[in-house]
């Protein structure tokens, strides 16, 4: 549903963009600043200016607003990894470089991804770990998956599989019901199929008898 904003929204909006354009235009200048993730956050804080000018103009959820949106979350990821570089924290990113790439290739809505940051937040919290917050946000990326992958029947099934997953691994659970995946959501299927097998225990594959499991499980769902 597209919607208009009008007037303190617009502003908002406004001012938020002409904060994130300028704030690009001083980093463009300090060129001494965050080594070679400089000109990255330079396009970070660009696109995120167009997008915030994008949505006062044309509203939220509009073609052109989700696009710009998109391109926003693309350069943030892409200075994130820069950053990384910097330090050399960007060797520890190699082996997740396929997901990186299935988030560059996301559509649609971006509600799944952010719950699964803000689960991450809870889970992180020094003072008091929220292991189920952390299970519900990885819920939230199973139904969205199940989405992305033209399956949206079995969104609630690829949620509650990868809720189980979160809640045995962080050790919050131990026993889980039996769950039957199509093949366009097999690896979930393996997910929790393998965390049902271990009830509890870690690591999920510890041995050749839970690769067969794993085998069995991708191959007819259960």
């Amino acid at each position: 549903m597209n919607v208009v904003l009008t007037g303190l929204d617009t502003a908002a909006w406004s001012l938020g963009a002409l904060a994130c354009l300028l704030a690009a235009a001083w980093l463009q200048r300090c060129r001494l600043r965050f080594g070679t993730a400089r000109a990255a956050l330079v396009l970070a804080l660009g696109t995120t200016g167009l997008w915030a000018l994008t949505g006062a103009a044309s509203g939220i959820d509009t073609p052109v607003e989700s696009l710009a949106e998109s391109l926003r979350n693309l350069a943030w990821i892409f200075a994130l990894y820069r950053l990384f570089e910097v330090d050399g924290r960007h060797a520890l990113v190699k082996p997740v470089r396929p997901l990186l790439a299935a988030l560059a290739a996301w559509q649609g809505s971006t509600a799944p991804l952010q719950a699964l940051v803000d689960g991450w937040e809870a889970m992180l919290d020094p003072d008091a770990p929220d292991l189920h917050a952390l299970a519900e946000a990885r819920a939230a990326l199973g139904q969205g998956l199940a989405e992305q992958a033209g399956q949206a029947e079995m969104a609630e099934s690829a949620g509650a599989a990868l809720r189980g997953w979160s809640l045995v691994v962080t050790g919050a659970q131990q026993d889980l019901p039996p769950l039957s995946m199509p093949r366009e959501l097999r690896a979930l299927a393996v997910l929790h199929g393998l965390a049902r097998r271990r009830g509890g225990q870690m690591p999920l594959l510890d041995g050749p008898l839970a690769l067969a499991a794993a085998m069995r499980i991708g191959m007819i769902g259960r």
